[in-house]
Formats: structure tokens, C-alpha cells, sequence
């Protein structure tokens, strides 16, 4: 399934300004749901219009740069309000002492106190906090979850009138389809895919 451009404009005129903004980072970056809710304020540098995904699903977890391919994506890199949001929850945690956030299990051993700086801190934080299941015991604030997120882009659509059945999965489709259609070269855009 691939959208327009016009019926992704659509969708994101039904969308809150939070979740508007992931959906273009989606779109514009060619991300995958997982890849997008666990991006960290370290993996996107707004002067160069760059995202890093780090620990990709596949061809051994490595890392890959994402560019802003789009108009719609270059907009996301010139606002800066999310990361704000994101800094005002921050700073609540540290004022209210709550553990820092989850990493992976050999980054907490080698990088000690390292969940609890702000370069590690999810770009998309949950409003709340909860319990981490890997630490039984432990209260800390987890990213957005994937499938609230992949709910808002389907009502959106909904809303939006548009006749298709749209996941936040099509919108990793439609920036493959787009570029292909603009002449990208598909070694390119496999690479931009992961």
C-alpha cells in the first residue's frame, strides 16, 4: 500500500501536533515503527538534518544514518519543540530522582549512570511512568508506545477519508515509493531503509 503526498498531508492535518510530528519523521526518514519510538535525543542532530538508527533489525544490528529526504521532514529538523518536551520530562526525572531510562543490557554494565543523562533520554518520552520488566521493582519512564502510535496514523486515515487501509507501516512504504519515483537509485534507498 502507498499513499500520496496529498492523502499523507491529509492524515497529518487529523493528527496532534506530537504524533503529526513522528508521522513525519516516519515518512520522511523511511523509519520503522520500533526504529522511530526508541530513537534517542543522541540519534537525531537537527543542524545536519541527520537521524542515526542505531542497532538496526537487520544485516547484524548495525547503524544507519537517515537523511531528511523531504520538504515534509525538513520542517521536522527546523522545530525543535519535541525536543524541548522531551527535555521538560527529562528534567523531572532528575528532580524527582527516577532511575534513568532502560539500556541495553551491555551499555548499562560498560556506561554506568549513563540512563540517566540527557544524550540517552527517549526523543518520544511516555507521559508516565511504569515499571520496567526487565528490573522488577524499578519505576522509570518508557518510550511512547509503538502501538498507540500505529493506532493515531490508522484514525487519522480514517478521519481523513482516505479509502485505503493505512498502518504507520505505509508510510515507510510511500518514502521508498516516492524517492523511487524521483529518480533515487535503489541501492540508495535500500541503504536509507536498512
Amino acid at each position: 500500500m502507498v499513499l500520496t503526498v496529498e492523502e499523507i498531508r491529509r492524515i497529518l492535518c487529523e493528527m496532534s501536533d506530537g504524533q503529526a510530528l513522528m508521522a513525519k519523521l516516519q515518512y520522511g526518514a523511511g523509519l520503522r515503527i520500533s526504529e522511530l519510538v526508541r530513537l534517542r535525543i543522541k540519534d537525531v542532530d537537527f543542524e545536519n538534518q541527520q537521524v542515526i538508527v542505531r542497532g538496526g533489525r537487520v544485516k547484524g544490528y548495525a547503524s544507519r544514518d537517515c537523511y531528511g529526504r523531504n520538504r515534509v521532514s525538513r520542517r521536522l529538523f527546523t522545530r525543535k519543540s519535541q525536543r524541548d518536551r522531551a527535555r521538560a520530562l527529562y528534567d523531572e526525572d532528575r528532580l524527582n530522582r527516577v532511575a534513568g531510562v532502560w539500556l541495553p543490557e551491555a551499555l548499562a554494565r560498560k556506561f554506568r549512570g549513563a540512563g540517566e543523562r540527557w544524550e540517552w533520554f527517549w526523543l518520544w518520552p511516555a507521559k508516565g511512568l511504569a515499571e520496567d520488566p526487565r528490573a522488577l521493582g524499578t519505576i522509570r519512564r518508557h518510550h511512547v508506545v509503538s502501538k498507540a502510535y500505529g493506532s493515531a496514523v490508522t484514525h487519522a486515515a480514517r478521519k481523513a477519508g482516505i479509502p485505503k487501509r493505512v498502518t504507520s507501516h505505509v508510510l515507510r512504504h510511500s518514502f521508498a515509493t516516492h524517492l523511487m519515483r524521483d529518480g533515487a537509485d535503489l541501492c540508495q534507498i535500500q541503504e536509507l531503509l536498512g
